[in-house]
């Protein structure tokens, strides 16, 4: 068991953000407490047809496309245009046959695609699906974005830990509650949500809590909406499974799975105040909070 507590005076908002990386096959290794927990979406079928979304601003040409390179190269020297090769897509990369028989791939910097299955006419049928972050309310009480890759499951209120992530055999889920300084509380109010951000108002006297969905993985935002007499410790209990932390000098987390492998990352903490710039609406003051790693906590400090 661990925390992520920050330390803060006077400060409007505190964030963390946590990503998968996504370097590591099939498909980028996420966090919960168990695999089981996770949504499945990343599970395809050994075999069945392929649906397939479109690529956007003329990238998949006439929308033509194959199972393999043998295939693809036939329809495209007759065709004479591109074909995309449908077994060498990726979570973030397309690969084309062009029509003079050349082959190029496109890569994004994230997932854009969730690998899946759908069941057609009683039967399984592999699929891709566009990336949507957008949260939805599930049957039992949860939280989940549309489809990401990363298994994100929210809390929706109650005695629940606020977020898991699990897949390929480790994860990390965080407790019931949100501790502060001045004490914890087991339950969690049901959350607002408003497209890829859940809001927990009121998680303590004055401070709201937002979980943002990302394409790799998610963010945490504490929104203290009065200044604080004085210090204010914001804690949020994690455990994991299957991972080991260690500290960046950059202020930001790495977890290893048990082959040492970098399979998680969280970015510097940031916290910042009230002020915006007038043309942009940004934050105009943004402070990295160093953080530090024990064995019982993990602890950012302004």
């Amino acid at each position: 068991m661990g925390s992520l507590r920050r330390r803060a005076a006077g400060v409007v908002a505190a964030v963390m953000a946590l990503a998968m990386v996504e370097a590591v096959p099939p498909a980028v290794a996420d966090a919960g407490l168990s695999p089981s927990a996770a949504a499945s979406s990343s599970t395809v079928a050994a075999s069945g047809k392929m649906a397939v979304p479109p690529l956007d601003g003329g990238e998949a040409g006439d929308g033509l496309s194959r199972p393999d390179l043998v295939s693809a190269q036939k329809l495209a020297h007759t065709a004479k245009k591109r074909v995309e090769v449908l077994g060498e897509r990726t979570e973030s990369s397309a690969t084309f046959v062009n029509a003079d028989g050349t082959v190029s791939v496109r890569t994004f910097t994230g997932p854009r695609w969730v690998r899946g299955t759908r069941t057609v006419e009683g039967k399984q049928e592999s699929s891709w699906a566009d990336v949507d972050t957008t949260l939805v309310a599930k049957a039992d009480g949860t939280v989940t974005p549309k489809a990401v890759g990363s298994g994100l499951v929210l809390s929706g209120g109650g005695d629940t830990g606020l977020v898991r992530m699990s897949k390929n055999g480790v994860g990390m889920a965080t407790a019931a509650g949100v501790a502060t300084s001045s004490g914890g509380s087991g339950v969690l109010p049901k959350p607002v949500l408003s497209g890829d951000t859940a809001t927990y108002a009121e998680v303590q006297p004055g401070i709201d809590l937002t979980v943002t969905a990302t394409r790799t993985g998610f963010e945490t935002s504490w929104i203290v909406k009065a200044r604080p007499s004085g210090p204010l410790s914001l804690e949020l209990p994690v455990t994991l499974s299957g991972l080991t932390p260690a500290t960046r000098a950059d202020g930001g987390i790495d977890f290893a799975n048990a082959a040492g492998a970098t399979v998680m990352v969280t970015r510097t903490p940031l916290m910042w105040d009230a002020a915006r710039d007038p043309v942009s609406g940004l934050p105009t003051r943004v402070t990295p909070m160093a953080m530090t790693l024990t064995e019982a906590s993990t602890v950012p400090t302004p």
